[in-house]
């Protein structure tokens, strides 16, 4: 039993910290566009291509609840801060 939670967690933390990573990379991605609708179709398709690579590399198989929990959420959040801390700073300097 306890093995099957180390194994369920590790996987939930693999999917958070990929989701994260990417969501900083479509951040600065989507800050490079400079128009908020180009940088929500950046932050889509980057969504969806790590999705697929956390499918199939990391063979994680989830039912779509599961990846709205362990990643989607977090990967908003994270672009989204990204993306403001991004542009923010490009502001001051």
């Amino acid at each position: 039993m306890l093995e099957k939670m180390k194994y369920y967690f590790d996987r939930e933390l693999l999917s958070v910290l990929t989701y994260s990573i990417i969501a900083v990379i479509a951040g600065y991605i989507s800050f490079l566009v400079n128009q908020p609708k180009a940088a929500l179709v950046v932050m889509a398709a980057f969504l969806a291509i790590s999705t697929l690579f956390i499918r199939f590399a990391l063979r994680i198989r989830e039912k779509y609840n599961w990846y709205l929990k362990n990643g989607v959420m977090v990967f908003l959040f994270v672009w989204f801060i990204a993306w403001t801390l991004f542009y923010n700073l490009n502001i001051v300097i």
